[in-house]
């Protein structure tokens, strides 16, 4: 069991890391970044801290957008 867990954690590393090495603009590997982010907390059932990153993350752009 350990090790069928192993690989499926290898696995997803192993599609993160890809995803964000085809990221050609800054845009897009923040995109990954914040699936990586969405999907972990999804996974670990904080989907308060996810409303508080998507908050930051809105925040972040008023600020930038200017």
């Amino acid at each position: 069991m350990r090790a069928r867990k192993a690989a499926s954690a290898a696995r997803k590393e192993a599609e993160w890391t890809r995803r964000t090495q085809e990221a050609s603009t800054p845009r897009e590997r923040a995109a990954v970044a914040f699936d990586r982010c969405r999907t972990g907390l999804l996974q670990a059932g904080r989907e308060d801290l996810l409303e508080e990153l998507a908050s930051t993350i809105d925040a972040f752009r008023q600020r930038h957008a200017q």
